[in-house]
């Protein structure tokens, strides 16, 4: 099973971007034990209801649903070749 602590203990490190050319938006480089990074993103619409730490929630959940995916995948995998 995947748990959210299981999710966490991937995590070494977390990195924001906020491009210049997307003032609305955040970048999160997140890498891995393994030293795979996972790129969440996340932006506004709105300039003005822009907020940098609403920004790198959103952009950190989006890395982290797609850590989980990585993981199922090797979870699965494992279940296929009983290894």
């Amino acid at each position: 099973m995947i748990t959210q602590e299981r999710l966490a203990e991937w995590i070494t490190d977390v990195e924001y971007i906020r491009p210049k050319t997307a003032p609305t938006g955040t970048i999160a480089v997140v890498t891995l034990k393994n030293g795979f990074n996972v790129v969440g993103t996340a932006f506004c619409v709105d300039e003005n209801e822009y907020n940098e730490n609403m920004g790198r929630e959103f952009a950190f959940a989006n890395a982290q649903d797609k850590i989980f995916e990585l993981l199922a995948f090797l979870e699965k995998e494992k279940q296929c070749t009983g290894s």
